[in-house]
């Protein structure tokens, strides 16, 4: 009465074999796990100097910009200064 079906898988087998496959997958779960969270951690790592690096250059490059403005300026002032004095003297 208790026939089986030919076509049905067998029945698992549990044993030492099976524990220590089960441990090697878990194992490998969480060497994969801890792999991807640390590279994450690292990428998120290398684009925060990234982004502060670029950071930092865009704001010594305007600096240098206002300095380069504020050196034209002060020579125009300096040439429109020397020219009405010069006119002044004219008169």
């Amino acid at each position: 009465a208790s026939e089986q079906n030919p076509t049905a898988p067998p029945p698992p087998v549990s044993g030492p074999v099976d524990d220590a496959e089960s441990r090697e997958v878990l194992d490998a779960f969480f060497i994969g796990k801890a792999l991807a969270e640390t590279l994450l951690e690292r990428a998120g790592g290398v684009l925060a100097d990234t982004l502060s690096e670029v950071a930092r250059f865009d704001a010594e490059r305007r600096e240098q910009i206002r300095d380069f403005q504020d050196d034209v300026m002060g020579k125009a002032r300096e040439e429109m200064y020397r020219a009405k004095r010069d006119e002044s003297q004219i008169r």
